[in-house]
Parts: C-alpha cells; sequence; structure tokens
C-alpha cells in the first residue's frame, strides 16, 4: 500500500533467493568447538545434521537433548500425547519462582485445567481486537526512535525487548509501559532473564537433570518483585471493575474465566 492509499504489487522474488541465515556446520563436533571456544548463538553452534534429520539426538553432558523436525512427531509433542512430554526440569526450576503453576511450566492435570479455562480468552484475543493496541506500541516506538539525534546510540536488543513488552502490557491490561509499573516490571525481568543459569546453554548440556542449578538469591528476589507488581496490578484492576469500569484484553478474559464447577481463578493463580 503506497502513501496515496492504492495498492502496490510486489515484485516476486528471485527463484534462488534465500533469507538471511547462518550456515550449518559440517559436523557436530565442529560445531561444539566454536560453541566452546566463542559461544556464538545456539544457531551457529547446530550442525547441519540438525537441519535435516527428522530427530537428532545431542550426546552430550548428562542431560539428553532431542532436536525435532519431523511434523508429525511435533504435532504428536505438542497436541496430540501432551502428557508424555512433560516440561522441562530446567525450565520449571527456573520459572517456577516466578510463575508459580501457571500453564508455561504446569504439566499434567494442573496445566489440563487452567488450559481449558483460559481457552475462552485466548479466543477473545481475536486479531481485530488486540491489533489496534499493538499498533499504538508500534507508533509510540517509532516515535521515540524519530525523536532521536543523528548521533545518539541505542541498545537495538533492548528497544526491540521494550516495544514487545509494550505490546503485552497494552493486550494484557490496557497499559502502556510508559507506566512506572509497567516499566519496574520489563526492567526486572530483563535482568531475571539475562542471569538465570537455566538460560545458558553450557548450563543445559552440562547440568545434572535430577537437581537442576538453583536461583541465586537476587533472582528470587527479583521474582517475587515481579510477582507483587502483578498483584498490584491485578488489585487496580479489581478496583477499577468496582467503580463500572470495563475492560477488553486478556487479563480481563482470565479474571472472567471459569472451570467446569463455575469456580475463577484464585488471585494468586491469576499471578501464575
Amino acid at each position: 500500500m503506497n502513501a496515496g492509499g492504492q495498492s502496490t504489487r510486489l515484485a516476486p522474488a528471485d527463484a534462488g533467493w534465500q533469507p538471511p541465515a547462518p550456515v550449518p556446520r559440517s559436523s557436530l563436533v565442529t560445531g561444539l568447538k566454536i560453541f566452546f571456544a566463542r559461544a556464538p548463538d545456539l544457531l551457529q553452534t547446530l550442525p547441519r545434521d540438525c537441519f535435516r534429520k527428522p530427530v537428532v539426538t545431542v550426546p552430550i553432558g548428562r542431560r539428553p537433548v532431542f532436536i525435532v523436525n519431523d511434523l508429525a512427531l511435533i504435532r504428536r509433542i505438542f497436541i496430540e500425547q501432551t502428557g508424555q512430554y512433560p516440561k522441562s526440569d530446567l525450565m520449571i526450576s527456573a520459572l517456577s519462582p516466578l510463575l508459580g503453576e501457571g500453564v508455561l511450566i504446569s504439566n499434567g492435570a494442573t496445566w489440563e485445567h487452567d488450559r481449558a479455562m483460559l481457552e475462552p480468552a485466548f479466543m477473545h484475543m481475536r486479531l481485530e481486537q488486540m491489533f489496534p493496541m499493538m499498533r499504538l506500541a508500534v507508533d509510540a516506538f517509532i516515535e521515540r526512535l524519530s525523536a532521536l539525534g543523528p548521533d545518539d546510540e541505542i541498545d537495538l536488543e533492548a528497544e526491540l525487548s521494550r516495544v514487545t513488552a509494550d505490546i503485552m502490557f497494552r493486550t494484557l491490561f490496557s497499559t502502556p509501559i510508559d507506566g512506572d509499573d509497567a516499566a519496574d516490571v520489563f526492567v526486572a525481568f530483563m535482568r531475571f532473564q539475562r542471569q538465570a543459569p537455566q538460560f545458558n546453554l553450557q548450563v543445559i548440556l552440562k547440568s545434572d537433570p535430577g537437581h537442576p542449578p538453583a536461583l541465586s538469591e537476587p533472582l528470587a528476589q527479583d521474582a517475587r518483585v515481579l510477582r507483587g507488581m502483578m498483584a498490584r496490578l491485578l488489585a487496580e484492576r479489581q478496583a477499577a471493575l468496582k467503580r463500572g469500569e470495563t475492560f477488553i484484553d486478556f487479563a480481563q478474559a482470565a479474571i472472567d474465566a471459569r472451570d467446569e464447577a463455575g469456580q475463577g481463578f484464585s488471585t494468586e493463580r491469576l499471578i501464575d
């Protein structure tokens, strides 16, 4: 679409064109040597077989790692037989201080119950309802970048993380991230994510599955701070509802969710 509102047809890409991507390594040994010497990102570490074979086992350390490319098997893991493929112990140990028993890390009956309750909330998050909130976040992002001077420097990762968090807050709580609470949550979560040892690939490969590394006390404190902030945001929402205000966002859909017995989420589970 051009500036005058007229449709513009894009020229087809050249048949041989491919988007930029890391060049797969020729062998696992080469990839691991590069990884341990220079610690590049995961995609630059993986050998060619990890992109081409249906299932690849990475035989290193005490933790078996499987890379799955087969579409039917991916469907079985994530949709058809989810109970046989529980969440990673590293993921649970890293995030349980922050997410409690939330659907992102729960398993079994707890996951099935909460996921069924949240199904209407996910359905409620239709694109036509959420897109205006997303667009406002992107517009604010563009405005912020446009105000920079020609010699100003920015951390692109932090800026992209911020606009992503802004979109999340607007769709969750109808609140832009410029608010103090939202900004504090963003900063604390970025620190939590960067420092948690379970998000380090070398820890993933070397750690003992039976004894995942514990969070440090500073990270545990970050988790408590983040949960406290969420509790305040939910308390503010409940107060607004008592004043007769109405909302169309994910937090409200989760507050309104009910199970088969007509029970809603407790405040603690809403925070999760």
